[in-house]
């Protein structure tokens, strides 16, 4: 089953909790690759995952400090 790109974002907007997803204008970025810390959308722009350090930084646990 293959779906569109508009499908995709709209799944994404529906479906999916992104950060500052309350400001207008959300148009997300339909992914077609990854590689370390890059990822490409279908015409071939890279873009450099920035938003992993916002998990990595959030999700963590607390340190235990003797």
């Amino acid at each position: 089953m293959t779906i569109s790109d508009e499908q995709i974002k709209e799944y994404q907007k529906d479906y999916i909790l992104t950060t500052w997803s309350k400001q207008k204008g959300l148009d997300p970025i339909v992914v077609s690759k990854a590689e370390g810390i890059y990822f490409y959308d279908e015409a071939g722009t890279r873009y450099t995952d920035m938003s992993s350090q916002l998990v990595n930084m959030n999700v963590v646990k607390p340190l235990k400090l003797d």
